[in-house]
């Protein structure tokens, strides 16, 4: 019994221990809950570790600089010493020695699409997020039947003109003839049990629509829409592998190439706005990226007038042209609202990080407690504990970490 306890401690020690995670800091990726939080199996680096790791948007386990002789805790490294670390438009920037100047710390939108949170999952049986309009779409089992409209009035929904005479009869302002969300977009987001969590009170502005479809023969193209304080950006794909990016019904860019949109086959869309430019991903594939720097939704722009207000205007459209007008020419067989996080300001204020310091975030970023909260010396390299392997508990939840987590 002894030498069995004595190999345990062994192992624990040396290359693998249990960690419930007791807070919200790390949702989606991982539960938080003082009694029902994922137990993670943290596999331990005895040995050293790879020159390649930590690399940044790892998740590691270090220990904890926040409270003394506190439990461990699970963080995501975004920056790594020597740099200097500091918080603009709700991003984070960096300065490394051979550069003068901060630059924004960006996502790729394939690569760091598991870093994205969902704002909400629809599909057929949970269409309570979109506009109810028998016109556009209706439920069969768990797809969204869209009906196809002209093209044309697709852009002529979206004009600066049909806006203000929609805002001016105090009408819906969800631009006719498409598939719509009916409500805005804020930073509360779905945990890892798909529950909604978060403030609910911020308005970010990295925001944009995810969906698998299928189209029919007589689909031409689809228009996926972002429409932020009222201004609509929206990407036109065409079936003949033609797109291009458009405002307020506008041009908006060069025509750019993208795989062609089959008939009868599922196709992946990705539409958004992050770290500063509009990206456009087809199948996994970024096919182009527009920059662009939205205007933060501070207190002075939720004060604007009715009906422009903040909670308003975050809001998600999809529509389908067709050759054929009111003929039902896609299938939706999910949708999803993603968001990345808007950082809270923090006045200015810059981390310098050492060689070998590390700069750690929760994905939950506002519900934790990181190096945002350090006044002392700095996470570090020697601080990291090892890294997650597995969630081995609650067994429903059980599953190899970095297995998808996301709401489909």
């Amino acid at each position: 019994m002894v030498v069995a306890w004595i190999v345990v401690a062994q192992l624990r020690t040396h290359v693998a221990d249990r960690y419930r995670v007791e807070t919200s800091s790390m949702e989606p990726t991982l539960h938080g809950d003082p009694d029902d939080g994922d137990v993670v199996l943290v596999a331990k680096l005895p040995m050293g570790r790879p020159d390649d790791w930590p690399g940044r948007y790892d998740v590691v386990v270090v220990r904890n600089r926040l409270v003394e002789d506190g439990p461990w805790l699970v963080k995501r490294l975004m920056v790594q010493g020597p740099a200097d670390v500091t918080v603009r438009e709700g991003d984070l920037w960096q300065r490394v020695a051979d550069r003068p100047v901060f630059r924004r710390v960006e996502k790729d939108p394939v690569a760091q699409a598991h870093l994205l949170l969902t704002s909400f999952a629809a599909h057929g049986e949970a269409t309570g997020y979109l506009a109810e309009d028998p016109s556009v779409w209706r439920s069969v089992g768990t797809d969204l039947v869209v009906r196809g409209v002209p093209e044309a009035e697709l852009f002529a929904a979206r004009t600066a003109a049909a806006h203000a005479a929609r805002a001016e009869a105090r009408s819906t302002l969800h631009p006719p003839r498409h598939l719509s969300t009916n409500r805005a977009q804020d930073s509360s987001f779905l945990d890892a049990l798909g529950e909604p969590r978060g403030l609910g009170h911020a308005w970010p502005r990295d925001l944009g629509i995810e969906f698998l479809c299928t189209l029919e023969s007589e689909a031409t193209a689809l228009h996926a829409v972002v429409e932020y304080l009222g201004t609509y950006h929206s990407v036109r794909l065409g079936t003949d592998g033609r797109g291009r990016l458009y405002r307020m019904g506008e041009s908006w860019s060069e025509a750019f190439e993208h795989p062609p949109l089959p008939t009868g086959t599922p196709v992946r869309v990705l539409f958004l706005h992050l770290d500063g430019a509009f990206q456009v991903v087809v199948d996994e594939q970024q096919v182009h990226r527009r920059p662009a720097e939205l205007a933060a939704q501070t207190d002075r722009v939720l004060r604007l007038p009715e009906p422009f207000r903040a909670p308003e205007r975050n809001l998600l459209h999809l529509g389908f042209a067709s050759t054929e007008p009111g003929r039902e020419v896609a299938r939706v067989h999910w949708l999803r609202a993603v968001q990345d996080p808007y950082l809270p300001d923090e006045d200015g204020r810059i981390w310098s990080l050492e060689t070998g310091d590390l700069f750690l975030l929760g994905d939950n970023v506002h519900d934790s407690a990181d190096s945002r909260e350090i006044v002392g010396e700095p996470f570090a390299l020697d601080d990291v504990v090892g890294r997650p392997w597995a969630i081995v508990g609650p067994a429903p939840r059980a599953r190899w970490f970095g297995s998808s987590t996301a709401v489909r």
